[in-house]
């Protein structure tokens, strides 16, 4: 019982570090899509265009991996959904090493794929940020040339 004990605590440590440093990752992407929108308030047209070619660039590189990771996180939702509390108090009690197993692999994998995936969208919300952006640019445009035209 004690080398179960000690392999769940190794194993939980190992996923503590896992999850952390995807959340750090993730913190740091935002904390980058922060400064690079700040320093876009202050760019021109062109500049604009090409952090949004960026942006979508990044986005379409990782599409397929994406879908991928949706669809595994869909999957998941559903296989909880079916999973009862008492199905899993039976396991414990029983001792289903492979069912408890099979489940914390699998709640590990939904923890790791939903980090993914907010890291992905918020590619998709840095480049709405940034069409809202150069869109407000070409009105001001326009009516910046309006207003000379009528003068």
């Amino acid at each position: 019982m004690a080398v179960t004990d000690t392999a769940g605590t190794k194993s939980a440590a190992n996923l503590k570090h896992k999850l952390k440093m995807h959340l750090d990752q993730a913190q740091e992407r935002l904390e980058d899509a922060k400064q690079q929108i700040e320093e876009l308030a202050e760019e021109n047209q062109e500049t604009l265009r090409a952090a949004a070619q960026d942006v979508r660039d990044r986005i379409e590189q990782h599409r397929m991996r994406a879908e991928e990771v949706r669809r595994d996180v869909a999957d998941w939702i559903e296989d909880k959904k079916q999973l009862t509390q008492e199905a899993i108090a039976t396991w414990r009690q029983k001792r289903e090493l492979k069912q408890l197993e099979r489940r914390a692999e699998r709640a590990e994998e939904y923890a790791v794929n939903a980090l993914t995936i907010a890291m992905l969208d918020a590619d998709e919300a840095e480049l709405a940020v940034i069409d809202a952006i150069e869109a407000r640019l070409d009105a001001e445009a326009a009516a910046t040339a309006a207003s000379a035209d009528r003068a």
